[in-house]
């Protein structure tokens, strides 16, 4: 999870699909569908009423909005209501095979193959490594993700990179080593207006009290390592052509 937008879920019985209905709205908002299998669809933009369909019984539905207003104010309407059963899973080596796959999905993955569905081409190992990571996560046409190798909170640390130019909005989050958010200052992103240098690029700091642009990584972390995941939503060519210098990850560096 992330706190870049505001989130409205639910589980719908998708029998002959449902309707939401987003109010009216100039600001960033979308619908995700998850079904049981961790499959995903390309996102819907936008305000009106818009039929949702999966492969499976039930799916998870995710609205992103930038406007607190607008997910407060969402209709549904599904044409059957059989509950979902959650099963009863063994946590011990849940949370050993989530481990596994969380340390994967931060070693570097193959987003279009994690996140999407069989027809995308969504691969069953790539989907379990991004359920562990990211369970969730869009498809590469809408949002693209770009995760930095785990580094240890001893220090400060400076990412300095050019505008990404997304259609949308660009944000960092700073994760523990569990793969969790723990502090309440975990994110920046674009919307929240941050300093900017002279030459018009930016530095996010992690670590490195009292500066511009700077997310905690010590206060509240207990697992003795971070990371750092950049969203794009709505990704710039240059983003998702992967050119030189547009993986903000890749350019972090230890400052002292």
């Amino acid at each position: 999870m992330n706190r870049d937008t505001y989130y409205s879920t639910s589980v719908f019985d998708m029998t002959d699909g449902i309707y939401v209905t987003i109010p009216e709205t100039d600001k960033y908002v979308t619908i995700q569908v998850v079904d049981e299998n961790h499959e995903t669809q390309l996102m819907t933009y936008g305000p009106g009423r818009h039929k949702l369909t999966a492969k499976t019984d039930h799916a998870f539905v995710i609205v992103r909005a930038l406007d607190d207003a607008t997910r407060r104010n969402i209709k549904a309407e599904a044409s059957s209501a059989k509950p979902f059963a959650v099963k009863n899973w063994d946590m011990e080596s849940f949370a050993k095979v989530e481990e596994a796959g969380n340390l994967d999905f931060s070693d570097g993955y193959d987003q279009s193959k994690a996140f999407g569905n069989k027809e995308s081409g969504q691969t069953t190992y790539m989907n379990y490594v991004g359920v562990a990571g990211g369970w969730g996560g869009a498809m590469v046409e809408d949002n693209i993700y770009q995760t930095s190798a785990y580094m240890s909170p001893e220090g400060c640390y400076e990412m300095t990179f050019a505008d990404p130019e997304a259609v949308y909005f660009w944000s960092a989050t700073v994760y523990n080593g569990d793969g969790y958010m723990f502090n309440d200052v975990a994110n920046i992103s674009s919307e929240m207006n941050p300093v900017k240098n002279a030459d018009g690029t930016y530095t996010i700091r992690f670590g490195c009290d009292g500066q511009p642009n700077n997310i905690p990584i010590r206060e509240g972390n207990t697992t003795g390592k971070f990371n750092v995941l950049m969203r794009h939503y709505g990704p710039s060519e240059m983003v998702s052509n992967g050119e030189e210098g547009y993986n903000a990850t890749k350019l972090i560096k230890r400052i002292e």
